[in-house]
């Protein structure tokens, strides 16, 4: 009798072990991430890292604080639920904040001082612009001899002189055309 009672005590035990075990188990799910940029400074839970996106993790069950806040990119916070065995997507749309445009534009002007100046046009040379990309900027100068093309020596001399004075023009407005972009014509 006394075995019985040992067993059955053993049967409890063992049953009340592993039911515990099974209520007190940690409960999982998934945390996805997606955005309109490839990689984001995020913070979860307080916790910030930077992340490619897109982003999955498994993660404990329950409420988690998601935000970004990065230079030039309006603000995204958002509060989410983890379930059990789920996968809980957020999708994190940024958009250049309007002092990033500003800022950006200040910047490519001070790079590119010598559009302040642009289009000009004078006796000896017209000087415009154009833009390929995002920050590449040609600048075109018309050279506009006097000269026939026929008498090739006076042309090709007078080319050159008005050259000479486009440089000067571009160097007087403290630009160093060495370190532009210049496509000639003729």
């Amino acid at each position: 009798m006394k075995k019985i009672i040992l067993f059955v005590a053993v049967i409890i035990l063992l049953t009340t072990g592993i039911t515990a075990y099974i209520l007190m188990r940690p409960k999982f799910g998934n945390l996805e991430i997606k955005s309109n940029l490839k990689e984001i400074e995020v913070s979860i839970n307080g916790d910030k890292k930077t992340i490619k996106i897109p982003y999955n993790e498994k993660v404990l069950v329950g409420q988690y604080s998601i935000k970004v806040s990065m230079d030039g990119y309006t603000s995204f916070e958002e509060t989410i639920t983890i379930e059990k065995n789920k996968t809980s997507v957020v999708d994190i749309v940024l958009m250049p904040n309007e002092n990033s445009e500003e800022e950006e534009t200040i910047e490519f002007f001070d790079k590119n001082a010598l559009l302040a100046y642009l289009p000009t046009s004078g006796e000896y040379f017209s000087i415009d612009f154009y833009q390929k990309g995002t920050s590449d900027v040609f600048y075109k100068i018309t050279l506009l001899p006097k000269n026939n093309p026929s008498n090739k020596e006076a042309y090709d001399k007078e080319l050159k002189e008005l050259k000479e004075k486009a440089l000067s023009w571009i160097k007087d407005k403290g630009a160093n055309p060495d370190n532009l972009f210049i496509e000639w014509s003729p």
